[in-house]
């Protein structure tokens, strides 16, 4: 994959440039951090360190475990619904914390994010019926199922008026960058293939995959980057609870061999895998890898790369573009853009 992964560091983004368009750079050597460790440390030390998203990094980390020692199951239907709750309020954290400041429209202002601290669906026992009204006001401004319906038969027409009327803060964020969103990110990588077979993630790693919450079994392609926005959209409705719903999101473990297993999920920023070896005692870590969403959607010859190596250092739309494809490809990792001019082996690659 990329020379370096990510461990809550950073990335930059080189517009202009073909063969280094996407530096990383991490916090913290993981590796090191857990190898000689108990065998569950991970579990236990990963959600502290992976702050956005640490239930679905405790749970592919017990996942990965149950796997090393033998047990290759789907997460039980209680730990995958919790992972649905989870993800939920995770996307709704990105929508009104993220998006006003990559979209262009500052941080957040004191009224919106006063609606988010008040929605149920940020707390781990709120109510289904409250949870849909919430979604329905703040995120849609109409039934959350209308809307979804709409998204997934590709009806633009439909999406266009909603993004004209809609008094809902999404709305407000992507009506000005519709036009823009349209025209990036159209060329798509194949979507990351779910690991249910032995190593099929580790495999992948090696190629430029795409995942997101608009790569899920049985969603339409994404054509540009507004699906990839609106793809959340399209997922908070999913994931809105109701009663008698089976979950969601898919985890399970894989056993890889004695002493070595995956654990994974499906999260907000798409598939996230742990992988585990013991060491010959089976009572500790001996090598500890994460695959986060972020690797494979900014993967050195992935689609974010080609999509900065076609985008001019010194465009005037530069910075807006960058923070247009960090939007919609969701790093886990602040970022920053380097528009330095490119360097001559570039200029004739």
């Amino acid at each position: 994959m990329s020379a370096v992964s990510i461990a809550e560091g950073s990335l930059v983004l080189r517009p202009g440039r073909v063969r280094d368009a996407i530096g990383a750079r991490p916090a913290f050597d993981l590796q090191g951090l857990l190898a000689g460790r108990a065998a569950d440390a991970a579990g236990q030390l990963l959600p502290a360190l992976f702050s956005l998203c640490g239930g679905a990094h405790r749970l592919a980390a017990q996942l990965a475990l149950a796997a090393a020692r033998g047990t290759t199951a789907e997460a039980a239907p209680a730990l995958r619904h919790a992972l649905d709750r989870q993800t939920l309020a995770e996307h709704l954290r990105r929508l009104w914390i993220d998006w006003p400041r990559r979209l262009g429209a500052g941080p957040g202002d004191a009224a919106s994010l006063a609606a988010l601290a008040a929605s149920p669906a940020l707390r781990a026992d709120g109510d289904a019926a409250a949870i849909r009204a919430w979604l329905a006001a703040q995120v849609y401004g109409q039934p959350g199922a209308d809307w979804l319906a709409a998204w997934q038969a590709r009806d633009d027409r439909a999406l266009d008026r909603w993004l004209a009327a809609a008094a809902t803060l999404p709305a407000a964020l992507l009506r000005p960058q519709a036009a823009r969103a349209r025209r990036w990110l159209r060329d798509a990588d194949p979507p990351l293939p779910a690991p249910t077979a032995a190593g099929a993630a580790l495999a992948a790693a090696a190629a430029p995959c795409e995942t997101g919450s608009w790569t899920r079994a049985g969603l339409p392609p994404p054509r540009h980057a507004l699906d990839r926005l609106t793809a959340r959209l399209a997922e908070i409705a999913r994931l809105a609870p109701a009663r008698d719903d089976a979950p969601l999101l898919a985890a399970a473990g894989v056993a890889l061999g004695a002493g070595h297993g995956l654990g994974w999920c499906e999260m907000a920023r798409g598939l996230l895998v742990h992988e585990l070896r013991l060491d010959a005692s089976g009572a500790r870590i001996a090598r500890y890898r994460v695959l986060a969403p972020t690797e494979w959607n900014f993967h050195p010859r992935g689609v974010a790369a080609r999509a900065l190596a076609a985008l001019p250092a010194a465009a005037a739309e530069t910075p807006a573009v960058c923070a247009l494809l960090a939007a919609a490809l969701d790093p886990c990792v602040e970022y920053r853009v380097d528009t330095q001019a490119p360097v001559e082996a570039d200029a004739h690659a």
